[in-house]
């Protein structure tokens, strides 16, 4: 069966964009005003037998592994994976000193239903974040008042299905994108300038 299929698999795989994914590592880390924080070798895996737009990261020793079905990607950099290896770790450290704040959005958002996977409530932090960059990264990267309408719509329509962070945090990181600082160290800046959640 292997044989019979193969083929598709590796059309799939030819249609990846190398030279396109270093530019955006590359602007991703400069971006985050930081050196490269990693050394790990990413693998991208085709899941062609997958429901579609579904994609999974996953990091084991020094290779990341992300899982795309069908319309999940671009054949690039799946940016959102990646900054889960970034992102995952700052909001664990960061998260207890703005504890009572960020559980506040947590619990206004978990029956949303984009919210089911995000039932943890440092990892639904995390999510709402990377979605956060991923969009910020993504306008950035567009010149097409088009593309900026429908990321902002995008921005939105997340934060009201339940991943309530993710506006805000992504009006914040207009305020990092003026600073000079990393974003290992602006993070608890931006944590507490995270405005009060009112219900």
């Amino acid at each position: 069966m292997w044989e019979q299929v193969k083929p598709d698999y590796v059309a799939e795989i030819k249609k990846y964009d190398f030279e396109k994914m270093k530019r955006q590592m590359d602007f991703l880390w400069s971006y985050l005003h930081m050196p490269r924080q990693d050394t790990l070798t990413l693998v991208n895996v085709p899941n062609l037998l997958d429901t579609h737009f579904h994609a999974i990261g996953a990091r084991y020793e020094n290779f990341y592994y992300t899982v795309e079905s069908p319309g999940s990607h671009a054949y690039d950099l799946n940016i959102h994976e990646y900054l889960h290896s970034v992102v995952n770790g700052l909001v664990k450290a960061n998260f207890a000193a703005q504890k009572a704040k960020l559980l506040k959005y947590y619990r206004v958002g978990r029956n949303g239903p984009l919210c089911k996977s995000y039932q943890y409530s440092v990892g639904f932090t995390w999510e709402c974040l990377v979605r956060a960059l991923d969009h910020r990264l993504a306008m950035l990267q567009t010149n097409d008042p088009t593309d900026k309408k429908r990321i902002e719509g995008q921005v939105a329509w997340e934060t009201e299905k339940g991943l309530t962070l993710t506006q805000p945090f992504y009006n914040l990181l207009a305020e990092f994108e003026q600073s000079e600082k990393p974003f290992d160290q602006f993070l608890p800046t931006m944590l507490e300038h995270l405005p009060e959640r009112k219900r």
